[in-house]
Order: structure tokens, then C-alpha cells, then sequence
């Protein structure tokens, strides 16, 4: 059985075989699951269709991150050998709480329904992610203190200050700010022409 000693994030530095053909490597940046492909049959295409796009050396490559889970969600024979100390009742409702919140799209191609909860979480998740690629002003990303007590310093996707009151803000999700108060816009690096100092 070949062994997978170039991989998608460069060349492996570590190689750990789970079973027969199936590897967990990394490398100086990242890792994931290697699948030789001789092992492929035992996959469903919607897995198959969700690992990295260069197949390097005879591989199927899943990123240690997210993907990673779906094949070892698929290769149940194993489950007992990634987790020795669970019932596989167990084991099942772990990989069903973490695929609908984080690959709910590879549950629906295998006509499963994602946890409702963990789907909910799913979309706001990634409702965040949109408005922070769109560099929302909207969305605020980090707090500071005011000079005010009952003040809260806030600042957007977009690079922008704020300072709101601290009974309109609340850490939601997502963290908007058309749900606060807003008493003074103070624009980008409100500090660097002293309009408010940095605390």
C-alpha cells in the first residue's frame, strides 16, 4: 500500500496510519485525512466529490478542519478505532451534531436532515462569514472600552468606530450594529487624530 508523503499542503512530515490504507498526515502548515484510492469503494460519492481537488500520489485528501469528518463518518468499521472510550450510539450522534453545523449540504446529498439546532447555528455562522468578506459595517468584530462608563467603543467589518451605549449592546449572533444605540460614529482610527483615545 503506497504511503502518502506528498499531500495537498505540501510534503508530509508526519505520517499516522489509522487503518489499511487511511492516514492522518501533516505538514509544516497543515494536515488531513489521506484515502487511498484503492479504499474509494467504500466511500459514497457525495464524500468523494468533498476532498481537496488535486488527488496526489493515489490519495483522496480531507482537511483536518472540517471535511476530515466526513469520511470518518462514513467508514463506521472504524469508528471504534478513532474513538475507543464511546458507544457507538455515541460516536453516531457526535458526527451528526458536528456535520450539521459545520458540512450541512453533505447530510442533505445523502438525504439525511441536519440537526435542527446545529443547522441554525450553520447559517448564522455563515451569515457572519458573508458579512465579514463583504466588509459589513454593519457587523461589529471587537469592543473596546469608552471613556464613558455606560458607553461602549465597537468596531465594524468595515474598519469603522463607533461608540454605542452599553444597555443597546449585547454580544449576539451575529453582533450587530443596527441593534445598538448609537451615540457617535467616530469613522477609521478615531485615535490617530485624537477624536477618542485608545484605552
Amino acid at each position: 500500500m503506497p504511503v502518502p508523503r506528498i499531500t495537498p499542503w505540501g510534503i508530509a512530515d508526519e505520517i499516522n496510519e489509522i487503518s489499511n490504507g487511511i492516514y492522518f498526515v501533516s505538514s509544516e502548515y497543515f494536515g488531513g485525512l489521506a484515502i487511498c484510492l484503492s479504499r474509494s469503494p467504500f466511500l459514497t460519492e457525495a464524500c468523494i466529490k468533498r476532498a481537496e481537488p488535486s488527488n496526489v500520489g493515489g490519495f483522496l485528501f480531507f482537511d483536518e478542519e472540517v471535511k476530515s469528518l466526513i469520511p470518518m463518518y462514513e467508514l463506521s468499521s472504524l469508528w471504534k478505532t478513532f474513538y475507543p472510550c464511546l458507544r457507538v450510539e455515541k460516536i453516531e450522534k457526535n458526527f451528526l451534531i458536528s456535520l450539521s453545523r459545520s458540512c450541512p449540504d453533505y447530510l442533505f446529498d445523502r438525504g439525511i436532515i441536519p440537526l435542527p439546532r446545529m443547522y441554525r447555528q450553520h447559517l448564522l455562522n455563515q451569515e457572519i462569514i458573508n458579512l465579514r468578506e463583504e466588509k459589513s459595517d454593519n457587523l461589529i468584530i471587537a469592543t473596546f472600552l469608552a471613556p464613558q462608563p455606560d458607553w461602549v467603543q465597537v468596531r465594524t467589518a468595515a474598519d469603522n468606530y463607533y461608540i454605542v451605549t452599553r444597555s443597546s449592546y449585547q454580544n449576539r449572533t451575529p453582533n450587530l450594529l443596527e441593534y445598538c444605540y448609537v451615540i457617535m460614529a467616530l469613522g477609521k482610527h478615531p485615535w490617530r487624530d485624537n477624536r477618542i483615545q485608545p484605552f
